[in-house]
């Protein structure tokens, strides 16, 4: 079971943040990271599914609407498309759209590849459909190989990541 770690706004007033790792969970189309909503906003955070093993990273978000400058993205969408190239990680997120008790959600559902380039998605507020095929999960280690790659000798052993 996964427990959203990182806390946002008042949510602490009811809830306690889980202490555990975001799980990386074996499935039949490859290991499926999972992790809620401000969890995503911790690059750190991000990491750990990615050297678990997970191929591909799924979270549910509720992106509140911000301002930004015209003809630009939300500052939310371009941060996942930084998570899934930084980790070599696809990266699907489902985000709340429209107006809810007066706050503005930014509707921003979005699939990335493993470079950070979006597959679906990514316009606020627009129908999110697929726009080409996956890549195969599978096949995406052999092109990517991140966690092969990483030097980890020389960080201190007090260090997570």
């Amino acid at each position: 079971m996964y427990r959203k770690a990182h806390l946002w706004d008042a949510e602490r007033l009811w809830f306690t943040p889980g202490d555990g790792a975001p799980p990386a969970v074996p499935t039949s189309f490859g290991r499926i990271g999972v992790m809620i909503c401000y969890d995503l906003e911790f690059p750190e955070w991000v990491r750990l599914p990615a050297l678990d093993g997970a191929q591909l990273l799924c979270a549910p978000v509720n992106w509140p609407a911000a301002p930004h400058p015209p003809g630009e993205r939300p500052g939310e969408i371009i941060r996942v498309q930084a998570d899934a190239s930084i980790n070599r990680i696809f990266i699907a997120v489902a985000d709340r759209v429209g107006a809810e008790r007066g706050v503005e959600w930014v509707g921003g559902s979005l699939i990335t590849d493993a470079d950070g380039w979006l597959l679906a998605g990514g316009v606020p507020g627009a129908f999110m459909g697929l726009s080409r095929p996956f890549m195969g999960l599978c096949h995406f280690r052999a092109r990517y190989a991140m966690v092969c790659g990483r030097r980890t000798h020389e960080r201190r052993s007090s260090d997570r990541i």
